[in-house]
């Protein structure tokens, strides 16, 4: 299961047309049915404002043809009824807020919270139909407190406080809803137990095909790095002079070293490009392939965890892997770690007909300091990786530094490529920038 978060209102530029915001939010409804099987989680929020309702005109025919329904609606309304009322949605959960707190407003302020006329008939008959439709364990009325003024923005706007009762009962209406709903995918799960390494492999692979969603640019970087995967163990020395591999400053380099470093500053896109290069590398022949995103879940920020893993993968069918990975639970210190898998490489099946690829992301996030230095010393320690297993790795220019020929110091994105990824990002959702936003 993958969480997408989807909000309606955000990332509509304010000058889009009305029919482009129908069609907008709607279709982007459409979509969640779509991949949660027609009954989308969702959490409604209504207050003592109907919110827009267009006039006739200003709806397009083809938004009329597809949703007949939607002449006298507000925005919030189409919505409602689109995405949990016409369906009676069992995963949608109404929140409806307590109109006390607007005996604590100012004046001036009441138009912001409320609204009257027909927009307020309105509402309250699309209340009266939610209790009437959907069975009481589906509705919240919840109470809010005025808390103040926020003028943090440079508009006075009144502060909320809600409390803690809201909040629970959407994050325990929601687990229980995904809980009811996987329920014979969690029937599965609860019979046949999957493993320790499946369950930390399965993480990672979620992360994987997350990074690899949207990745645009890059390919010089994807190209030198696939040079490295393919460098034959006798050309290490020669490969290692070309230009564009850049030295360290920092005493001899040993260009033997089968290691490539990615360096960059959080937020440049090392863990798309490391997903990237993952995806390529998976697709040569005559390789095996071990990855690790330091960060993208508690357990994988311990040094022990990669070291776990890598035990895994490259003896999965051992009959000793479970006495190694109990020595590894109860390893006395850093050093009997590094024994135990020099121990696991040198016997792996590894050879010219079966190249070892090793990705390990983000190493400057590992939970203990000390531990990327201990680990980029095993890497960069002559003898410790087979000559034919290549070892990338990426980190924060800050980290620890190695004696490393091979590394590649990230640079931001051109102009046109971060605008052509942050369009296309938004378009997968039906969003977009304001022009004068665009990075």
């Amino acid at each position: 299961m993958c969480l997408v978060e989807c909000d309606l209102r955000w990332g509509i530029p304010q000058d889009t047309p009305s029919g482009q915001i129908f069609s907008t939010c709607l279709e982007e409804l459409d979509r969640c049915h779509q991949d949660t099987l027609g009954k989308p989680f969702m959490v409604i929020l209504l207050g003592e404002r109907a919110g827009w309702i267009p006039d006739v005109a200003e709806v397009p025919q083809e938004i009329v043809e597809k949703y007949p329904w939607v002449h006298g609606m507000s925005v919030t309304g189409t919505e409602i009824l689109h995405g949990a009322y016409m369906n009676s949605n069992p995963n949608a959960a109404f929140c409806l807020r307590s109109p006390s707190f607007l005996a604590q407003l100012p004046s001036h302020d009441l138009p912001r919270y409320q609204q009257k006329g027909w927009s307020a008939l309105m509402l309250q008959s699309l209340k009266e139909q939610v209790w009437k439709r959907f069975p009481k364990e589906q509705i919240l009325t919840y109470d809010c407190q005025l808390l103040g003024t926020d003028s943090s923005t440079g508009v006075d706007r009144v502060k909320l406080g809600f409390s803690d009762e809201f909040c629970t009962w959407i994050l325990k209406f929601l687990q229980t809803r995904i809980l009811q709903t996987f329920q014979e995918e969690s029937e599965m799960l609860q019979a046949e137990e999957p493993s320790w390494e499946q369950t930390e492999k399965a993480q990672h692979q979620l992360f994987l095909w997350q990074k690899n969603q949207v990745f645009l640019g890059r390919e010089l970087e994807v190209q030198r790095i696939l040079e490295f995967l393919h460098v034959d163990p006798a050309d290490l020395k020669q490969q290692s002079n070309k230009p564009e591999h850049k030295w360290t400053e920092e005493g001899a380099i040993n260009p033997g070293i089968p290691l490539y470093e990615v360096i960059g500053e959080p937020g440049l896109g090392k863990s798309s490009l490391i997903a990237a290069c993952i995806n390529k590398a998976i697709e040569l022949p005559c390789s095996t392939v071990f990855y690790h995103f330091v960060g993208c879940c508690p357990s994988s920020v311990q040094l022990s965890n990669i070291v776990m893993r890598l035990c895994c993968h490259l003896m999965p069918a051992a009959q000793e892997l479970d006495d190694i990975l109990l020595k590894l639970k109860n390893h006395s210190g850093n050093e009997e770690m590094k024994d135990i898998l020099q121990k696991v490489l040198a016997a792996a099946p590894i050879s010219k007909d079966m190249v070892l690829y090793i990705f390990i992301d983000g190493i400057n996030q590992l939970s203990v300091p000390s531990d990327v230095s201990e680990l980029l010393s095993w890497l960069s320690t002559e003898g410790f990786l087979s000559p034919f297993c290549r070892c990338v790795i990426s980190r924060t220019p800050r980290s620890v530094s190695i004696q490393s020929a091979y590394n590649l110091h990230l640079e931001p994105l051109p102009l046109e490529s971060a605008q052509r990824l942050a369009v296309t990002y938004l378009s997968r959702y039906n969003k977009a920038v304001l022009p004068l936003c665009r990075p």
